[in-house]
């Protein structure tokens, strides 16, 4: 992150910008367990790309849980090693990450 961006008023940060920087300050406390709801919303690739790296140097860096709510399979795919696939409010589908993609290797 550009230490410049410290000087620089929140509002007049992108929304990846914003995005960092509040899970920064939060990661900053060392919490035992972050909960992140939907934290690539709304985000252009590349900002999203380096929330997701931030988020991942978090876990793999600290002894902390994470719990990572989206839609998108593809980053919980990128971040998880337990998955819970929720549908209409029921869990549908729950398993370890490697569990998961021997699975669709059998499928495929």
């Amino acid at each position: 992150m550009d230490y410049g961006l410290l000087e620089t008023p929140v509002r007049q940060l992108s929304g990846g910008e914003q995005r960092r920087l509040s899970l920064l300050r939060a990661i900053a406390v060392e919490p035992d367990y972050l909960i992140m709801d939907e934290v690539t919303s709304g985000l252009d690739l590349i900002s999203a790309d380096a929330v997701l790296t931030l988020v991942e140097n978090f876990v793999k860096l600290s002894d902390s849980s994470c719990i990572f709510i989206t839609h998108s399979r593809k980053d919980a795919m990128r971040i998880a090693n337990r998955i819970i696939i929720m549908q209409e409010g029921r869990i549908a589908e729950q398993g370890y990450l490697i569990d998961q993609l021997s699975n669709q290797k059998g499928q495929g």
